[in-house]
């Protein structure tokens, strides 16, 4: 599960933030509202207090938990292609805590002179081997940051890079999650591009 993928790329934040994403991944199906999709079609979607809908171009699904202790989304899109990873799996929270204080925890990320960097605290701060890189990125009606940061330790083949992101909507809601977005080992591209691309249609319309 992408969750437990989150768990382990955070293994060096806050062990609260960990704990919160494990339980999140958690998912009783029984309770799920999953919205499928035809190829490029627009989705709506309610996690918590976040209310956005955005674009897509890959055919995939929504899953909505709704009813879990905390709310979540998760978007599937299965890609045809020789190379690793085989899908788009991106997922999604909120929170209503402000963009610095829960951007910092979730990502290792803060705001400094106006723009995303990693934050300077060592207790967030990455090692060099981890290619640790941080990107600003703007929605139709919010802006926020990406984060990328790979696998160090354990085998070699299972080695993965991660992508987390947080974007600050017009009512001050954060909307955080993330995927895997590469296999660092054997036959692999990355799937940044495609995870950007629907980061950037994002559309919150949370007073409509």
């Amino acid at each position: 599960m992408v969750m437990q993928s989150l768990h382990k790329a955070l293994a060096p934040l806050p062990l609260l933030l960990c704990v919160v994403f494990v339980t999140a991944g958690q998912v009783s199906h029984g309770r799920e509202r999953m919205l499928s999709s035809s190829r490029s079609t627009t989705h709506a979607v309610t996690v918590g207090t976040c209310k956005f809908r955005f674009k897509d171009s890959l055919g995939g699904r929504i899953r909505e938990h709704p009813q879990e202790d905390i709310p979540s989304a998760t978007y599937n899109a299965e890609m045809k292609r020789p190379t690793l990873p085989k899908a788009v799996i991106v997922d999604f929270l909120c929170d209503t805590k402000g963009q610095n204080k829960y951007c910092q925890r979730f990502s290792g990320i803060g705001k400094k002179d106006g723009h995303w960097v990693q934050h300077p605290d060592p207790d967030y701060r990455a090692p060099p081997e981890a290619n640790f890189t941080v990107r600003e990125i703007k929605s139709s009606n919010a802006s926020g940051a990406t984060r990328t940061i790979d696998d160090t330790i354990g085998n070699e083949e299972d080695r993965v890079r991660y992508l987390s992101f947080c974007l600050v909507s017009p009512d001050g809601n954060v909307l955080i999650g993330g995927a895997v977005i590469d296999s660092l080992y054997g036959n692999h591209r990355s799937t940044e591009p495609e995870v950007r691309k629907l980061l950037e249609s994002i559309e919150f319309i949370e007073n409509r």
